[in-house]
């Protein structure tokens, strides 16, 4: 099996709430639609830059999606054999400055 590495860095605004608005929160979406491998995080813990947080299966190729940069997980919305449709959120996790 040919395996590809996908480092997602999408960054999204944090509309939640407006005191919030100049922070950002990163947020990884599956770039394809496939079935989830492993999940390697839960909510709280801290990421370094490089870091693998989820791997998927897709089209029999296995794709790992990094953090993008230091972080604290917030929320992990995926586990081990679900399938998930294209830009599904997977994780969202705040930056540390």
């Amino acid at each position: 099996m040919k395996g590809y590495v996908k480092t997602i860095k999408r960054y999204i605004k944090d509309c939640g709430d407006e005191s919030a608005a100049s922070s950002t929160q990163d947020t990884i979406r599956s770039s394809m639609p496939g079935t989830i491998q492993k999940v390697n995080v839960k909510a709280g813990d801290r990421v370094k830059a490089g870091d693998v947080l989820v791997t998927l299966m897709s089209m029999k190729n296995e794709y790992v999606f990094k953090a993008s940069r230091d972080g604290v997980i917030q929320l992990v919305k995926v586990k081990p054999d679900q399938a998930v449709a294209k830009d599904f959120i997977m994780i969202k996790f705040e930056p540390l400055e």
